[in-house]
């Protein structure tokens, strides 16, 4: 009898531990960890580097290894935000460009698309508060990497991993005894294609123009898209003028962008309101042409691009249109629209990896249910899709549309006919 309740103690002292670790793993901030735990390098990176093959072991290999050789303080490795903060530094690329990172084949090498190639290689001084990408987009930590700031309940990187695994990398660089940190490159997911159509539109703006570039975010959170661009763009033309909107409903979210945009020494107009189809419209009136927008409102988009105003004047002055859909049953009546208006489709991929238009709601709904317990990934080969850079879970859908006014059709059709075409295995009848 004693030695049953000795056994049934120690099982629910077990259980508790791996539910406590866990706990803290998953929605504590792990900075403290590295800095309260004193965690290695090289440990974090085996940890990172598990963490990305066999979710499973994640907790176990942390609370295997929590007593580890020092490193230096944390406090003696970060800078405070100063008057030069943000300063980063561009240097061009010697050698090859490193290969992309999928997540959900990490043994894999795989190229990254030529625009991403275009780029410097950035460094800056570590800072303990900000990631740096791959850009030079400074992004507060707060804003991906908490569990509790997000005003509607949503956590990013417990479903993303381009947004998860920075974090995972900004724990482990935190704790190097170097002060200086690299931008971290983009991760193989869904919104990969979105940094194509961004960067391919500020490639394509021509500063003999005489004009200003011109983008909107809707559905911006805390300017996820339209600070890179702004950053992005300051590079690539220095000096020149740029307008750059975010729209965002969530008065948390607008501060956040201000500040973000502030961080980064750039200016972007943030209009805190939903977007409707006469903000539109009035909004284009300003204008010769649109360069970009990018729509993730939740499946408002849908309810304003019907809007019979809205595609004429899309056809006449904005060049590529770049849109996450959430509801699937109408996304032929948009991609049909499109067309009719003189919109080359060269990116389309339904959501829940078209689980959800296949009449497969059970499946859709264990590809959720795994992203959440593996931490942004999927396990199962009916929630992955195939891609130019490997396969993909596409969460949200996406469309991505460029306006045959401003774009070469022969150009378009030879992208889509080399390696970088953009569409799910059984949709490609929505290209073109």
């Amino acid at each position: 009898m004693i030695s049953r309740v000795r056994s049934l103690r120690l099982l629910f002292a077990l259980v508790c531990g791996i539910f406590c670790v866990t706990f803290f793993v998953q929605f504590y901030d792990p900075r403290l960890i590295a800095s309260s735990l004193k965690l290695s390098t090289p440990l974090l990176e085996q940890i990172h580097t598990i963490d990305y093959q066999l979710p499973q072991l994640h907790e176990t290999v942390l609370s295997a290894n929590l007593s580890t050789s020092s490193v230096n303080p944390l406090s003696a490795n970060l800078s405070t935000p100063s008057s030069n903060h943000h300063e980063v530094i561009h240097t061009a690329r010697k050698g090859s460009m490193p290969t992309a990172f999928n997540p959900l084949d990490p043994t894999t090498q795989y190229k990254h698309h030529p625009i991403i190639s275009e780029y410097d290689f950035v460094t800056a001084r570590k800072n303990k508060d900000h990631l740096l990408d791959w850009l030079g987009t400074w992004i507060d930590y707060k804003y991906d990497c908490l569990h509790d700031t997000d005003p509607v309940g949503f956590t990013y990187k417990l479903v993303v991993p381009s947004r998860r695994i920075p974090c995972d990398e900004f724990y482990a660089k935190i704790a190097e005894p170097s002060t200086r940190v690299e931008g971290t490159l983009p991760v193989i997911d869904d919104e990969y294609p979105e940094y194509i159509d961004m960067l391919q539109s500020i490639k394509r703006f021509n500063p003999m123009e005489n004009r200003p570039f011109v983008m909107v975010e809707y559905g911006a959170r805390y300017g996820t898209w339209s600070v890179r661009a702004a950053v992005a763009f300051k590079h690539a033309f220095p000096g020149h003028q740029y307008v750059i909107v975010g729209v965002e409903l969530a008065p948390l979210f607008c501060q956040w962008m201000n500040e973000h945009a502030a961080y980064n020494d750039v200016k972007i107009l943030v209009v805190c309101k939903g977007a409707d189809a006469d903000w539109i419209l009035n909004f284009m009136s300003e204008y010769s042409k649109v360069d970009i927008m990018d729509f993730d409102i939740q499946g408002f988009e849908f309810d304003i691009l019907r809007d019979p105003r809205i595609f004429p004047e899309f056809r006449e002055k904005l060049v590529s249109l770049h849109i996450g859909t959430h509801g699937d049953s109408r996304v032929p009546e948009l991609i049909a629209n499109a067309k009719q208006h003189g919109f080359y489709i060269h990116m389309m991929y339904p959501s829940m990896s078209g689980l959800l238009l296949a009449g497969d709601e059970h499946g859709a709904s264990m590809c959720e249910d795994e992203v959440r317990r593996f931490s942004a990934r999927v396990q199962s080969q009916k929630c992955k899709v195939a891609s130019p850079v490997g396969p993909i879970y596409i969460r949200d859908g996406l469309v991505g549309c460029r306006n045959l006014k401003f774009w070469d059709r022969k150009d378009l059709e030879a992208e889509a006919a080399g390696s970088w075409k953009w569409v799910q295995v059984g949709f490609e009848h929505f290209l073109g």
